[in-house]
């Protein structure tokens, strides 16, 4: 699947240069508003990918939004990785749960408003991708709010705890 996302030309050529650990010899690239190699990737626009991801004119996934946002509207993104982005074959992730929630409450109580919801997460990313997501990407389109939610592809609790004579506990067998 990694061979049809977008790839920053950057973290391509950091990843090939200096480690020749990328995969695919022929990708699909941008340039990246800044000389950052982050975000590592995007979805290609306008497409249902083979997993099943249906992505918008950004490579969003989710419903089309239009740069400019109309006065009753509340536009909340969601930036994170695989948790936020869910698998692709799922029909809806939770930002789009969090929409339809929103939009009932507001119809229910008579609110004149709309809520409008990106999901700008990518499976595989962390806090550095999130970062340049939200700076070169979500800004263009005026977000009232940004929710981040992941930690495990960077944060692990073996990270912040000392454990006994060094060791980490055996996984368990049941779950």
């Amino acid at each position: 699947l990694a061979s049809i996302y977008v790839w920053n030309k950057q973290y391509v050529k950091e990843s090939v240069c200096s480690k020749g650990d990328f995969g695919p010899s022929q990708v699909y690239a941008y340039e990246p508003r800044q000389k950052i190699p982050y975000p590592r990737f995007r979805f290609l626009p306008n497409k249902v990918l083979p997993s099943g991801l249906v992505t918008n004119r950004y490579g969003w996934r989710g419903p089309d939004i239009t740069p400019e946002k109309a006065s009753a509207v509340v536009r909340i993104a969601f930036v994170g990785a695989s948790t936020t982005v869910n698998p692709h074959a799922f029909p809806f992730s939770y930002p789009e749960y969090v929409g339809a929630w929103l939009n009932r409450w507001a119809e229910s109580t008579g609110k004149k408003i709309k809520f409008e919801i990106i999901n700008a997460g990518r499976e595989g990313t962390n806090s550095n991708d999130f970062a340049a997501v939200v700076r070169d990407e979500l800004s263009i389109v005026s977000p009232d709010f940004v929710i981040y939610y992941e930690g495990s592809n960077q944060f692990w609790p073996a990270d912040f705890i000392e454990w006994p004579n060094g060791a980490l506990p055996p996984k368990p067998k049941l779950t």
